[in-house]
């Protein structure tokens, strides 16, 4: 019987660990695509991550920048597919700085999210939107001075 408890034990450990691992190398993974500026196997990458771990930071904001990285490959012709990609980059990039008020990155992620929608709106949206832009990259600076994103968001919406 107390063999069986510790197999049981062990065969919960290791499960565990096999997620926590699988949740590492599902972001490794999406990295790796990224650096091969492949969006489509980073965004899977990212989503699988964010399957096992749906409150990541890291797989949140990442996951965030590979669906602006997706849009940002779309002709114009596909316009819907495009916004709903950002729609959904600004979910999570909101969802990180949820889980963590004080990452950076998460707060760059929303400013970026945001301004993208922006970009493809009219002059009184993009002004409705520069405010909120604006304090994400600000604060993204505040907790980073030197998050280069930020600042690029920051001169671009200036």
């Amino acid at each position: 019987m107390r063999a069986l408890t510790f197999a049981a034990t062990a065969l919960i450990a290791c499960a565990t660990g096999a997620a926590a691992q699988d949740l590492a190398g599902h972001i490794a993974a999406g990295d790796a695509a990224r650096c091969q500026r492949n969006a489509p196997a980073t965004v899977t990458h990212y989503r699988q991550a964010l399957a096992l771990d749906s409150m990541s930071y890291i797989a949140n904001w990442k996951a965030s920048r590979a669906l602006v990285d997706l849009g940002l490959g779309l002709p114009d012709n596909q316009r819907a597919r495009r916004d709903s990609l950002y729609a959904e980059a600004r979910m999570l990039a909101e969802r990180a700085v949820r889980v963590n008020a004080a990452g950076a990155d998460g707060h760059y992620m929303v400013a970026v999210a945001i301004g993208r929608v922006a970009l493809t709106k009219g002059p009184r949206e993009r002004v409705r939107s520069a405010r909120v832009i604006r304090d994400e990259a600000l604060r993204a600076t505040e907790l980073d001075a030197r998050h280069d994103g930020a600042f690029h968001v920051l001169g671009r919406w200036n």
